[in-house]
């Protein structure tokens, strides 16, 4: 799913590409987003994807639902 010209400016790019991962999984946690990341060849180190998912989370786009310690995450827009 492409992400509107509105939705970009109102997010990171981190965030944003975050977010994209998150609707193409359907629902994950950081550490499956971490590995979509470094499969794209970008090393981030788990609290900066975890900041950016709470960030998104603060804002209303995504919601959690904790599962033992971790965070699973799923998109609230579409």
């Amino acid at each position: 799913m492409q992400l509107s010209k509105s939705l970009k400016l109102f997010l990171g790019d981190l965030q944003a590409e975050c977010l994209e991962i998150l609707w193409n999984l359907g629902k994950a946690t950081c550490y499956d987003i971490l590995e979509i990341f470094k499969k794209r060849g970008k090393n981030y180190a788990y609290t900066t994807i975890l900041t950016e998912m709470q960030i998104l989370e603060k804002k209303g786009i995504i919601k959690s639902k904790k599962i033992g310690k971790k965070n699973l995450y799923f998109p609230l827009i579409t």
